[in-house]
């Protein structure tokens, strides 16, 4: 696809998206007029951000603009389905949803299956916002263990994506610049490598499985270091969002809203300084094995 084409499609995308902020406030939404300003500002924010990121070539931010774009029509659609046909009265409070959900037996454990298996590969959603979806229907063990099998086998399967289809494939979907990035530190610093990254939430565990496809890493290897690594994270979610560990009460209720703070610094901090914090991992540990 040329650029002329691909310029083309982004003023499409940005003009449809400023049509949509202005129909939504045309539409008659019931009490929920304040769905409208959000969905209006929603588009106007993705029109600016869609525009600016090409023309600047920021193709990051640019491809998930794109999927946001999809995600927001998606979204817009169904509520409005529902609120024409009257359905939103079954989800005006989570024990709703949840018995809705539970009510549904297996199709709704292979749904968040397949949720968490697809945001390995494409979507921009953090597996920890969805596994805490899972464990707040399914409670911590059960909604642990399906996401382990989700994410476990979207891990296996984004390997063999590029190592089938190359290079190609994974830049479009994680860009040229992470692409090499990550490609590089693992054919230079192998296997030991990528069990750190796997083990540390600095580093992008669903891109890592991507590019360790189109490096020499076998397979082999590959599968017994997702398979000791990428549970730990998910468990250690699980359990602390179900507050099993620390509770929804009682003493938890002034330890929470401290670790709030504190993830939400850390988070800030992790996404300023996510390069330097990278670098120092790597020669840190990198080092001292080099040593051994």
């Amino acid at each position: 696809m040329n650029n002329e084409i691909k310029k083309y499609i982004c003023v499409l995308m940005t003009l449809t998206s400023f049509v949509i902020a202005v129909v939504s406030l045309t539409l008659n939404w019931g009490l929920k007029w304040w769905v409208a300003w959000i969905c209006a500002l929603y588009f106007i924010i993705l029109a600016n951000l869609l525009s600016t990121s090409f023309f600047k070539e920021k193709f990051k931010i640019y491809k998930l603009s794109i999927t946001l774009f999809v995600l927001g029509i998606i979204v817009v659609l169904v509520y409005y389905i529902c609120y024409i046909n009257d359905w939103l009265k079954y989800f005006e409070d989570t024990e709703t949803i949840k018995n809705i959900i539970l009510s549904s037996g297996g199709w709704g454990i292979v749904i968040f299956f397949l949720i968490q298996f697809f945001q390995v590969i494409f979507a921009p959603i953090p597996a920890m916002a969805t596994t805490l979806v899972g464990v707040a229907i399914y409670g911590p063990l059960v909604g642990s263990l399906i996401s382990v099998a989700g994410v476990l086998l979207g891990s296996f399967f984004a390997f063999f994506l590029g190592r089938i289809f190359g290079r190609k494939v994974v830049v479009w979907i994680a860009g040229e610049e992470q692409t090499k990035k990550y490609c590089d530190l693992l054919n230079d610093k192998g296997k030991f490598l990528l069990v750190l990254m796997f083990l540390f939430p600095v580093f992008p565990d669903d891109l890592l499985c991507l590019v360790a496809g189109i490096t020499s890493m076998s397979f082999r290897f590959f599968f017994f270091a997702s398979l000791i690594t990428r549970p730990i994270g998910i468990f250690v979610t699980a359990y602390v969002g179900s507050g099993q560990l620390i509770p929804y009460s009682g003493w938890g209720l002034y330890v929470w809203p401290i670790l709030i703070v504190l993830l939400v610094v850390a988070f800030i901090l992790t996404w300023k300084y996510q390069d330097k914090i990278e670098k120092y991992l790597i020669q840190k540990f990198t080092s001292k094995k080099d040593k051994k």
